[in-house]
């Protein structure tokens, strides 16, 4: 008898860490499959946003019975998972209830789950979690400053700044109280990262941040969707309510298009439309401003149907590259060419970012309505790409351009390596392209062409295929000589 109680207290044993085993908070039994293949069922359960909770338990016992396969369940969930992996920047709003409801029925993910989602979908925990959370979960402004820092690199000054506007933003939202800052001026050139950076905070803080070009509307009164219309579209888009929208981040990119470069201010050399556009602004940062959505007409009554969003504590950034700005900050500052004084010695005492030394007086001569730039709460300048911080951004800041085409290869078992010189190579290109760090996306989409064209295939390979990019590849798909 005691010889047969030891197998038998194993075989329980056994059975009870099976049973404990959990993927994605199911748990799941199976011996036809292995441990990797477990974690992708649970993984497809719960990404796919049309699968609930009890949806997910039918599934489950199902597969468990065998009625169900692996292949099976790929099919149905494939359409709803590219739809989050899409839209992972902003989720669907049944994706993020689907969330919530999951978290309540199954417990919180595990570290395991969202490293498995982030190797195998690209999505980050933070980019999941951002629009369930209503607080945000950073106790200062150094430790959001400290995780904004992962992704955007180079911008260290500037996102010190962000990083204090957000925090304020998000402090007095979860109080429900009214801001203190309420707008900023952000200013660098192209490619720099100004839009990710803003999109970047208001992901890990769970603020809504809306990003519309200037010229993307007009102001009311003139022909054109004007910004109440994109606000509207933003809102519905997003499945929020009025009362969402109450700590809204609004960044208006190419403000610097309105404001007309040239020296010239607007009333001498610009349009009443781009005036508007100014005053319309310049409404948004008074308090006790409201802003009337109008949502179509009601076909009973033939009445408008209208939605009144209250401003007050709205966060409104106005974001542009600003050509031509350092020749107004160094006439200022008498860093023109001077008799006297040679190009050398100019350009010795000329700072490194020169944008870091404007003034409000710079932007009147730009072209800014003075109103305007008294309401200015706060400037932030950013840095241009250099070789070494593309360096970084490509080798060390998360979810970069290339840690993207790496996980894209893994879907399929290959491991992409980069060399230091094909690194150092494609750093260089950067650098130089007038686009800044968006010319990324067309260097590594030129450079992996070859590459998926050789090996990119829908069904991954049973053995790892190590593939290597080199700088003589590099050199040859951007046509470097």
């Amino acid at each position: 008898m005691k010889k047969n109680s030891k197998p038998q207290t194993r075989s329980k044993t056994k059975e009870k860490q099976l049973s404990e085993k959990k993927y994605f908070g199911l748990t799941i039994h199976s011996r036809k499959y292995r441990d990797a293949e477990l974690m992708h069922f649970g993984a497809m359960l719960f990404l796919c946003p049309d699968i609930s909770p009890d949806h997910a338990k039918h599934f489950i016992d199902r597969f468990e019975k065998e009625e169900f396969s692996l292949d099976h369940i790929n099919k149905v969930t494939a359409s709803g998972i590219q739809e989050v992996v899409d839209n992972k920047n902003t989720l669907p709003k049944k994706m993020t209830e689907k969330i919530k409801e999951w978290f309540d029925a199954f417990g919180e993910l595990t570290t395991a789950d969202y490293d498995y989602i982030n190797e195998h979908y690209g999505i980050l925990r933070d980019e999941l979690l951002a629009s369930i959370h209503k607080n945000c979960s950073f106790k200062s402004p150094k430790e959001l400053y400290a995780a904004a820092r992962q992704y955007i690199i180079g911008q260290d000054e500037a996102l010190e700044k962000m990083a204090v506007m957000f925090f304020l933003q998000s402090m007095c939202r979860d109080k429900n109280i009214d801001t203190i800052a309420r707008s900023m001026l952000s200013i660098g050139p192209t490619g720099c990262g100004k839009s990710e950076s803003f999109r970047r905070m208001g992901m890990i803080c769970g603020l809504p941040v809306l990003i519309i070009n200037s010229s993307h509307f007009t102001a009311l009164g003139w022909k054109g969707p004007n910004l109440s219309d994109l606000i509207l579209q933003f809102m519905i888009t997003n499945g929020y309510q009025p009362q969402d929208l109450k700590y809204l981040v609004l960044v208006i990119t190419e403000f610097d298009k309105i404001a007309h470069h040239g020296n010239k201010i607007v009333s001498d050399g610009g349009t009443d439309g781009d005036h508007d556009q100014m005053r319309q602004i310049m409404d948004l940062l008074d308090k006790g401003n409201h802003m009337m959505l109008e949502n179509g007409i009601d076909r009973m009554s033939g009445t408008v149907n209208n939605t009144r969003i209250c401003t007050d504590n709205w966060l409104v950034v106005l974001d542009g590259a600003f050509e031509g700005m350092e020749e107004i900050i160094k006439k200022r500052l008498q860093l023109q060419d001077t008799i006297g004084f040679s190009k050398a010695t100019i350009e010795q005492k000329t700072p490194k970012n020169i944008l870091k030394h404007i003034e409000p007086d710079d932007l009147v001569q730009w072209g800014f309505l003075t109103e305007l730039v008294g309401r200015i709460t706060q400037i932030c300048v950013l840095n241009p790409i250099t070789k070494e911080v593309a360096y970084q951004i490509l080798t060390e800041a998360k979810e970069s351009e290339l840690q993207r085409h790496i996980n894209i290869c893994k879907l399929t078992n290959i491991d992409l390596k980069f060399t230091e010189g094909a690194l150092m190579t494609v750093a260089d290109y950067i650098a130089h392209n007038k686009y800044g760090f968006r010319s990324a996306e067309k260097a590594l989409t030129n450079i992996m062409e070859p590459v998926y064209l050789e090996h990119l295939s829908k069904i991954a390979k049973p053995n790892s295929t190590k593939v290597v990019v080199d700088e003589i590849l590099v050199n040859q798909q951007l046509n470097i000589k």
